[in-house]
């Protein structure tokens, strides 16, 4: 793989070196999207000192199947059992649901599928009006210069294989992440974008603000070498000659420690371990903690620290620092079901990659020789259309109907969440008030339509899915810690599909799909619908299906929401968490309401706000206790606990 994949000029050091009798101006727990981000942002301030301490390992160990697009897909990394997969599970919908989280450097953005979708500005200044006398600018206009400074853009060299007119002054073309088209097309992503136009859908590029229609979106592709482009090597690695950045891996933050003797507590440290009982190791923060864990561990490091809600905190002996009913709930998520089509002669897809183990190699060997064009390693999947809820209906009097039932059932669906307490069910309402206005009265979509040339893998016949996936689900659920043992996961409460709407926008979304696939130029490759079938038609029967084959799109959000304190808020939109001092939250978890989006654009552009807000603003400096930093709990020899972080811990010339 090219070089340039690794951390070069990498010192590795002991422990001792890196953290005992020191404290650093701000330490970020979580060196995924927002994390690594936000490190490289404020360690460009030579005079600031900034930790990062990241569960996961450095990655090299499986770097090619992070690098090449198509082994995302084939080889994945954080599967069911694998040491880069968190082990995250939720019971919903009846059965067990995986929800895979990447345990490693760069965290999600090193596995996912490559998306950079932003949501519109509609659903921009939803978000901002949620905030009302914020200090802090959330709309469009306050969000769009972050996600332009996060892009270093390439325009496809033959636009006619994209179908889609590049707006150029919709990106950003200096950023640290690359942004791309693959350089291979499938024949079916060549027949995306036409087929869109003639459904009526725009498809036109999105990136300005109307994130809606139907095109071939752009990917987080290096252009020139074909390799993804992570948080790892888009933010971190340019920063490998700073002194005044550390980041350790293999070290999980247990928890937040806090200095009480104010009147507001104040973030003092953080305490990590490798292993479940192992030792116990602590570092100060001279000005902030920043926890950037993620939808699952933001909230559960949150609930350990004593941040949450009282009743969850006394049930597990947990002394409350600060009471916030919010921490863990308000999660959504986006829901899909994937349906599956047979294509004429054999069509080229991902399947020939499945199918034939030479024809793989032959195709992986054309990648690394650079024959991107002709390497279907080098393509991800990437149509996508988003679908208003007046196109999902094509019925005006329907439609109609049908937000007026959601209005209607708002107090309903609230009191059936189960809340005791009045600020939830406050910001519930809230939510879901804005979630009807946006669907009822503009073009964002309430369905996803995604395009994957990697199908069911048919060992007869090539194949393609397309899924739909719901954007702005009504379902609430949560996360919650099942133990004080910070190495056991929380219990993710997804409540997929806990409303009536969610399933019948879900259900036309089915419908929809079926209307895709029969709309030229698409259809001229489908050869036969293979699931759910062509005995599938009623209702019934396709809530049937839904029940069995729904499941995540892996874009959860919100259980740290920023929300008015008396609508169940955990951060301000400063994002700095409620009723603390030097805390704050930058990462997906703070994202109130759903957005038609791939997460990790946003969350990337989160975190270049964030670092300009804690810049123009930071926590004034405290005296750290230094003599207490890197102490151990439990007393176990300390030569042989230093031994084994060695390798842990990457130093930046520190």
């Amino acid at each position: 793989m090219p070089s340039k994949a690794a951390l070069s000029s990498v010192l590795l050091v002991a422990l001792g070196a890196a953290v005992v009798n020191k404290a650093f101006d701000f330490i970020i727990v979580g060196g995924g999207a927002a994390g690594l981000a936000l490190a490289a942002r404020l360690s460009e301030d030579s005079s600031r000192t900034v930790a990062v301490i990241e569960a996961g390992d450095d990655g090299q160990a499986v770097m090619e199947r992070i690098l090449v697009p198509a082994l995302t897909y084939l080889q994945g990394v954080a599967v069911p059992g694998a040491s880069h997969d968190w082990g995250y599970w939720t019971n919903s919908l009846g059965r067990w649901l995986h929800q895979p989280r990447a345990k490693i450097l760069g965290g999600s953005t090193a596995v996912n599928a490559l998306y950079m979708v932003r949501a519109s500005s509609v659903e921009h200044d939803s978000w901002a009006s949620l905030l009302p006398n914020a200090d802090q600018d959330w709309s469009w206009n306050g969000f769009y210069p972050y996600m332009l400074k996060t892009e270093n853009f390439t325009a496809p060299a033959d636009a006619s294989l994209t179908g889609t007119t590049v707006n150029e002054t919709a990106h950003g073309r200096s950023g640290p992440v690359h942004v791309s088209y693959p350089q291979y097309t499938y024949p079916s992503a060549a027949l995306w974008t036409p087929t869109m136009a003639n459904l009526g859908l725009k498809t036109s590029d999105p990136q300005g603000g109307e994130g809606w229609g139907g095109y071939i979106t752009p990917t987080t592709i290096n252009p020139d070498d074909g390799t993804r482009s992570y948080a790892k090597t888009a933010y971190l690695d340019p920063t490998k000659d700073r002194s005044n950045l550390i980041v350790l891996l293999n070290s999980q933050a247990t928890k937040i420690t806090f200095d009480t003797s104010g009147s507001v507590p104040r973030a003092s440290g953080v305490d990590f371990a490798q292993q479940s009982g192992g030792r116990t190791y602590h570092v100060e923060a001279k000005s902030e903690v920043i926890i950037s864990a993620g939808v699952f561990g933001t909230p559960q490091l949150l609930q350990l620290s004593g941040i949450g809600p009282k009743a969850l905190l006394d049930s597990f002996s947990i002394n409350t620092i600060a009471d916030l009913p919010g921490v863990g709930h308000h999660f959504q998520d986006h829901v899909l079901v994937p349906l599956s089509w047979s294509l004429v002669n054999r069509t080229v897809s991902g399947d020939l990659l499945v199918q034939n183990a030479t024809f793989a190699a032959e195709q992986l060997a054309l990648f690394h020789q650079g024959q991107l064009s002709q390497s279907l390693m080098s393509a991800p999947n990437n149509g996508i259309g988003y679908v208003s809820l007046k196109r999902l209906f094509d019925n005006d009097t329907y439609t109609a109907q049908f937000v007026q039932e959601l209005r209607a059932n708002m107090t309903s669906v609230v009191n059936n969440q189960g809340y005791t307490d009045d600020t939830l069910k406050a910001g519930y309402e809230l939510t879901y008030s804005s979630e009807v206005d946006t669907l009822a009265n503009t073009e964002v979509g309430a369905i996803e339509l995604l395009l994957s040339s990697f199908g069911s893998w048919n060992q007869v016949n090539t194949t393609i899915n397309m899924q739909a996936a719901l954007q702005h689900p009504f379902s609430r659920g949560s996360v919650m810690i099942n133990s004080t043992d910070p190495f056991v996961n929380p219990v993710i409460t997804a409540n997929y599909l806990n409303t009536d709407s969610d399933w019948e926008i879900l259900r036309a979304g089915v419908k929809y799909l079926r209307k895709v696939a029969s709309t030229q130029p698409l259809a001229s490759l489908i050869q036969e619908e293979l699931a759910p079938g062509p005995a599938v038609q009623t209702d019934k029967q396709i809530d049937d299906w839904m029940y069995l084959n729904a499941g995540t799109q892996y874009h959860p959000a919100s259980t740290s929401s920023m929300l008015p304190l008396d609508k169940g808020g955990v951060v301000d939109p400063s994002l700095k968490v409620y009723k603390t001092q030097g805390l704050r939250i930058v990462d997906g978890s703070v994202i109130p309401i759903g957005l038609c989006a791939h997460l990790m654009g946003p969350t990337y552009a989160i975190a270049e706000k964030a670092a300009d807000i804690i810049k123009a603003n930071p926590t004034p400096n405290r005296t750290p206790n230094i003599s207490g930093a890197a102490s151990v709990r439990p007393s176990v020899p300390m030569l042989s606990s230093l031994l084994a972080l060695v390798a842990s811990v990457i130093v930046f010339s520190l």
